[in-house]
């Protein structure tokens, strides 16, 4: 029979469960490890969004997903988790925002974009209103993307990276810059033609 755990309280022992009821509000006491993050509100240009209480987003139908304050002054970087299928086969769009407003100033997002399929590589350089995160998210080629974003909250330049593969079977890494000295508190997806569904996931580290 396995042995109850115990926890000194202060003025008893008594069993770790009753002490620590979820674990997922603890992180490792030298700030390092992921945090998982819930958005104070989810906004969709279309169809159906919301957070569950743990924090994870699912949308359905939408042209647009905004997760507003998830970025703070409690972590410098993020990891955010997408997996989308849709409707067309669009490019899913990134733009950061602060108070429930996207910036997309002319040209301030430039990324670098390196792609490879086992046979052959390549790379480009684009400039726009936003950034491409990820690439023809059909049904059968996912949208799913891993994304860094470093130092949003700071009013510097932010700094992004993500990994995802498109349907010419090729793995893709974009590596940007946002080149505007702003705090954001959140970001948008964006969908250039059609509608996505799916979840995403964000997560604080330092």
């Amino acid at each position: 029979m396995a042995k109850q755990a115990y926890v000194y309280s202060g003025t008893d022992w008594v069993p770790l469960a009753s002490e620590v009821t979820n674990l997922s509000n603890y992180q490792l006491s030298n700030g390092v490890g992921l945090k998982k993050i819930i958005p104070t509100s989810v906004a969709v240009g279309s169809g159906t969004g919301s957070a569950d209480s743990l924090g994870t987003v699912t949308f359905s139908g939408a042209s647009s997903v905004s997760l507003n304050n998830v970025f703070s002054s409690t972590y410098r970087n993020y990891k955010i988790v997408l997996n989308a299928t849709a409707s067309a086969t669009p490019t899913i769009n990134i733009r950061f925002r602060v108070g429930g407003t996207d910036n997309s100033t002319a040209n301030s997002y430039v990324v670098t974009y390196i792609y490879g399929n086992g046979s052959s590589a390549s790379s480009a350089t684009e400039t726009g209103a936003q950034a491409i995160i990820g690439s023809s998210a059909s049904t059968t080629v996912s949208g799913n993307a891993n994304i860094d974003v470093f130092a949003p909250f700071l009013t510097v330049n932010t700094l992004f990276h993500s990994l995802n593969a498109d349907s010419g079977n090729s793995v893709v890494v974009r590596m940007g810059l946002h080149n505007q000295s702003t705090s954001y508190d959140g970001f948008t997806f964006t969908a250039s033609t059609g509608t996505i569904s799916g979840t995403i996931t964000v997560l604080g580290y330092n």
